[in-house]
């Protein structure tokens, strides 16, 4: 839900448009996602800065209701850049995004006509595919500068899988240090710290 939020610049998340619900016997839960009409570099001008993590108008995702508690826990920052991490891998990748956009305007190309038709002062890209290119634009500058924010992952010399006896596993980074396991526990001690394994 942060990321779906955040990623477009979604400046009514968390707080106008932002709901939360409690099932039957679970937790409260952040949801649904929804009302993206000021995002992704619209008319309005808190979600104009894809490089940046609030708009010009001082969007801050990190204070809006619960999150500035939130964001005080070192171990919940960490899991939101651990979802980063992982989403970058699949559903994130700028051609997924792209192929996602490129689906939806083949849905609606041929009401999009009919749409500037109607609406023909709607700015700032007068037809579907100056809109859809300016979304992509957008969203692959927001991914670069978000992944910038991030230190890199550590790359390991083989993806996975099997290893014959005797391989030798190296893991790199450009910078810093890395912290790693052996038994599959969090090398990240609760607070951030590194575990003592």
């Amino acid at each position: 839900h942060w990321w779906l939020n955040v990623l477009p610049m979604n400046v009514d998340a968390f707080r106008l448009s932002g709901f939360w619900h409690k099932p039957r016997n679970e937790k409260i839960v952040l949801g649904p996602v929804w009302d993206f009409d000021r995002s992704i570099g619209s008319y309005d001008n808190r979600d104009d800065n894809p490089e940046a993590w609030s708009g010009s108008s001082g969007t801050d995702f990190f204070t809006y209701g619960w999150f500035n508690r939130l964001f005080q826990d070192p171990n919940w920052e960490q899991a939101i850049v651990d979802r980063w991490v992982e989403l970058r891998q699949g559903v994130f990748t700028t051609n997924h995004i792209n192929g996602v956009l490129d689906e939806f305007t083949a849905e609606i190309e041929e009401s999009a006509l009919r749409n500037v038709a109607k609406w023909s002062a709607v700015p700032p890209n007068p037809n579907l595919d100056g809109e859809v290119d300016h979304m992509k634009d957008w969203l692959a500058r927001r991914i670069a500068f978000v992944d910038s924010e991030f230190p890199p992952v550590p790359q390991y010399n083989q993806p996975g899988g099997s290893a014959t006896p005797g391989f030798q596993v190296t893991l790199s980074a450009p910078s810093g240090q890395i912290y790693y396991t052996t038994d599959g526990s969090d090398p990240r001690a609760p607070g951030g710290a590194p575990s003592a394994s």
